[in-house]
């Protein structure tokens, strides 16, 4: 090893080793002009000029990479033939330093650390870089202690969206998963050494050891050893993480290295759930979960502990603003701050505390659908020309407009990434596409729906004889939902919010009848049948809410069911609610009423029957505590969703309410409805009880 010390890379002089290995030293560096501190890296190698060109070309793609976990590369070059990086400089030591072989690592510990990590790796997936060599020494430790991956030199890029295969063997034995070893590493080579790490950090030591040639044989062969017989108190959910994540075969794996951190923090917090005290919950951010057909929670469907925000000090009904228009569609903003609204051709972003517009813009023809991002820093409005647009939220400004349909865009959904686009037409296809560049990755033809699961990992699309599951990352088909018969079309699909339930309303060819079906993804079966073509879940994905719309087809056959006999509930509405609440099959009618059904159990919990006429949209509080139904009878009505118990109606529009929404905190909700007229349609946002 040649010894550095006082020479000069590029404008930093090397001041001491920082550390070496197999590829390269490590040294602190100084910036000659600006005297800031700098970590240089310098390859163990002599390259030849393609060599040269092979590297400068990788530098450029790890320096584009921008991540707070991630260690920047702020500079690259060749002295001579010598090529060195330039990265920031981590101060407090890496993870291998921190926790020394031999000892376990408290399993919160290694649950805010995988986190990050994770989140840096599925980053670099993204990027199609596979990082090769993820091991405690290349974790480090920022300033403000966060965990930041290193040693990206040694990434290659891959050119294959599909295949990924390099045919190179670099990495750090210990680590390696079976396909690297092999000399074909994939993204999911790097989960594979992330378990390891798991695994050694919980147990204080690694699963497989010995000579060279033992330890290979035993990535290739051989299970690891179980944790909990090393460290009984490991949560059994934990381990079996963990030791999914280390399955020989890369495609037994997780989905992704993000959905292995994000079991890995569910194991942990089921685990702890019983001490966990009653606090106010933080935004919920979406993050991969679960492979199909694979780490079955104890009970997918059970609701999670409640955690209630505080509620509202403004008396229910407080009117907040109101916007007068012929208004035809409404959403909220992620943040709640604004609204988005459409009055034919035109879309309206207008803040939602004073009603007073932030900017406008339009299509040439009317907009059937307009949704944010979920990052919130997007828009997209579909419309019957045939197009879509992508603008900026925060200007409004243009950015492009999709044309790849030959029908009116009927709707437009972002995957939870805010990459990936799916739009459905009256052409009956689905598009798939990239919001970046606008172009489309896959086409469905002969298609009539499609919905991105919660947790990003999965796509439903629906045609005319079943419902197709589809991996995010390959689009490869992992489930297939059949139908019994051929249908007319397909409404509505909604995925619950863990990801493990597909609901779906679809026009049979043949039969009369209004049917919500309940579907397993995993395996494609059909759990159980409800009454009516409308639905939503509950946040915690434990029951589902179903109605009727009164315009569609009203139920003429008999349906079978897996279910007790319904219970209807008798809330203490006012009286002139309470004269019109009866039995249903009588003088209720089944567009008056919502049903709610458990999940879990397959049946019919209650009946909420406090409307007088048709039913036009249902919505669950964000935290689950409260129903609001809107009504053609001109009120908004919200109850107890645990007892279906009457707790405050809202009459103030004067006409029909065609919608209404709770804004993303739980504390308002902004309803669509008719004025006395019933001419002009306004948006009032009102305080939720």
């Amino acid at each position: 090893m040649a010894n550095r010390v006082g020479q000069q890379l590029g404008n930093y002089r090397l001041v001491r080793l920082l550390g070496d290995g197999a590829f390269a030293e490590v040294y602190l560096g100084e910036h000659a002009l600006l005297g800031t501190q700098a970590a240089i890296k310098v390859l163990n190698a002599l390259l030849t000029s393609q060599e040269a060109q092979k590297f400068q070309d990788e530098a450029r793609m790890i320096a584009r990479l921008k991540h707070p976990n991630i260690v920047r590369v702020l500079e690259f070059g060749m002295q001579g033939k010598i090529p060195y990086l330039v990265m920031d400089y981590a101060p407090n030591g890496t993870l291998h330093d921190r926790h020394v072989s031999g000892t376990p690592v408290p399993l919160n510990t290694v649950v805010g650390y995988i986190k990050q990590v994770a989140d840096a790796l599925q980053y670099a997936h993204n990027a199609k870089l596979i990082h090769r060599d993820v091991k405690p020494e290349n974790l480090l430790v920022g300033e403000r202690n966060e965990i930041l991956l290193s040693d990206f030199g040694i990434a290659v890029a891959a050119h294959s969206t599909r295949t990924q295969v390099i045919q190179d063997k670099i990495g750090t034995l210990p680590y390696m998963a079976p396909e690297q070893i092999d000399g074909y590493p994939v993204p999911a080579s790097d989960q594979y050494a992330l378990g390891i790490i798991v695994y050694q950090w919980l147990t204080g030591e690694l699963p497989f050891q010995g000579t060279d040639v033992e330890i290979i044989t035993k990535h290739r062969h051989a299970p690891p050893p179980p944790l909990r017989a090393k460290v009984p108190s490991i949560p059994p959910m934990v381990e079996q993480a963990v030791l999914m994540a280390l399955q020989k075969d890369p495609k037994k794996r997780f989905a992704s290295i993000q959905a292995f951190a994000y079991a890995l923090e569910q194991a942990y917090l089921q685990a702890i759930a019983p001490t966990l005290p009653v606090v106010t919950p933080t935004p919920q951010v979406i993050s991969p979960t679960l492979p199909v057909g694979q780490f079955t929670p104890p009970n997918p469907a059970a609701p999670v502990a409640k955690m209630y925000p505080p509620m509202p000090t403004r008396r229910p009904g407080t009117l907040i603003c109101k916007r007068d228009g012929n208004f035809q569609f409404m959403v909220w903003s992620p943040d709640g701050k604004y609204i988005a609204s459409t009055a034919n051709q035109y879309i309206y972003i207008w803040d939602a505390a004073s009603g007073k517009d932030v900017y406008n813009y339009n299509h040439s023809n009317i907009v059937r659908r307009v949704t944010w991002a979920p990052d919130g820093k997007w828009l997209a409005s579909s419309s019957i020309d045939k197009t879509i647009q992508i603008r900026a939220s925060k200007t409004g400004k243009l950015e492009f407009t999709y044309t790849g349909h030959f029908g009116a865009v009927k709707d437009v959904s972002w995957a939870p990434d805010s990459r990936l686009i799916v739009s459905a037409s009256d052409d009956n296809s689905v598009h798939i596409w990239d919001m970046l560049t606008g172009y489309a990755i896959s086409t469905y033809r002969d298609t009539l729906a499609a919905a991105w699961s919660p947790d990003g990992a999965f796509l439903a699309i629906a045609g005319t004889t079943g419902i197709q599951i589809l991996d995010r990352g390959s689009l490869h088909q992992v489930a297939h939902v059949a139908f019994n018969e051929q249908i007319s079309g397909v409404l509505n699909l909604k995925w619950s919010p863990n990801s493990r339930f597909l609901a779906s309303y679809q026009l049979s060819g043949r039969a009369n009848i209004n049917l919500v079906q309940i579907w397993d993804t995993r395996s494609g079966r059909l759990l159980f049948n409800c009454d009516g073509s409308s639905m939503i879940w509950s946040p915690d994905g434990a029951f589902l809410a179903t109605w009727t719309k009164g315009s569609e087809r009203q139920s003429g056959t008999e349906i079978p069911r897996t279910r007790p006999a319904r219970r209807i509930s008798r809330s203490p509405l006012p009286q002139q609610v309470v004269q019109q609440q009866t039995v249903l099959g009588t003088s209720q009618q089944p567009h008056d009423v919502v049903q709610i059904w458990d999940v879990a159990a397959k049946k019919n919990v209650y009946i909420y029957t406090g409307h007088r006429q048709q039913i036009s949209t249902v919505a669950w509080s964000p935290n689950g505590a409260r129903i609001a139904s809107a009504s053609r009878d001109g009120t908004v009505q919200v109850w107890n969703a645990t007892s279906g118990n009457y707790v405050f109606i809202y009459r103030e529009h004067g006409g029909a309410v065609l919608n209404a929404l709770y804004s993303p905190d739980g504390t308002s909700i902004a309803s669509l409805g008719r004025g006395n007229s019933n001419v002009s349609i306004s948006i009032n946002i009102w305080a939720a009880s």
